[in-house]
């Protein structure tokens, strides 16, 4: 089974971004590239519950191959003016011992999103201890105070977390640039002492490449909508916790913007 699962990352990995930048006025998937995302499905969904029981798990060279495929599914779409970078790196600005550090699961420059209350979400390797507090912040690029600013609830384990904006009544204005963040907060009287990871978002219309009302994660990624494309794959792994396919196309999405610590 490792195999199989190497030659769908080998063809996944073969989805490699033009040279030319894509546009907002020529977002289109080429049918080729369509027609090789359809055959790894097929192969992927081929897997019967029979050989799933008795699947290995990659190995090392394997795992070595999936991770070294480039762009394999996120299609970076430039939309209007250039925007700015973003070194997506968890800002740790103290001197103390280290602790749990969030992570914005966001791409390295500013990412898309068609809906105006997308889900955010955020990877963070430990549990924070008792009184530290995590807020999540987000401001457009024009106003003074923050859109936003809340303390989150308290969980109970590591990893990828999830923040649903329309939970809190945040809706986006489309064209508008966002920074969101996520901080944790030891003490609020020394804001210096936060350690913060942060990431861009912007509202746009459907790109022409995405089909109607199309909630496909695959399809998002290769039209250029990253936030969708994320939400869309971590709703098939919430839904199929026992799915490789979608465990690994997010773990590949993830792994193509340099996520890698989110990856589970």
């Amino acid at each position: 089974m490792g195999s199989r699962y190497l030659e769908i990352a080998m063809v996944v990995g073969a989805l490699v971004a033009a040279p030319t930048p894509v546009t907002a006025e020529s977002a289109t998937t080429p049918e080729h590239q369509r027609d090789v995302i359809v055959i790894a499905e097929a192969r992927i969904e081929s897997v019967t519950d029979d050989e799933k029981k008795h699947e290995a798990p990659l190995s090392d060279s394997e795992t070595s191959a999936v991770s070294a495929q480039p762009q394999a599914l996120y299609q970076r779409l430039r939309y209007g003016s250039p925007d700015r970078e973003n070194t997506n790196i968890a800002t740790i600005r103290r001197s103390v011992v280290a602790g749990p550090t969030p992570l914005a699961l966001a791409p390295d420059h500013v990412g898309l999103t068609i809906s105006a209350s997308p889900s955010l979400f955020w990877h963070i390797d430990s549990v924070p201890t008792q009184g530290v507090a995590v807020v999540f912040t987000i401001r457009d690029d024009t106003s003074i105070d923050p859109l936003a600013e809340i303390t989150l609830p308290s969980f109970s384990r590591a990893g990828i977390q999830r923040l649903r904006l329309v939970e809190h009544a945040i809706k986006l204005e489309p064209n508008v640039e966002y920074m969101w963040s996520i901080a944790l907060v030891a003490d609020a009287d020394q804001p210096s002492k936060d350690i913060i990871s942060s990431g861009f978002i912007r509202r746009v219309s459907r790109p022409k490449a995405l089909s109607t009302e199309s909630r496909d994660g695959l399809e998002f990624a290769q039209a250029g909508i990253w936030y969708d494309a994320l939400e869309a794959l971590s709703d098939d792994v919430d839904e199929h916790p026992n799915d490789r396919r979608a465990r690994f196309l997010r773990s590949s999405l993830l792994r193509e913007q340099k996520l890698d610590a989110a990856v589970e």
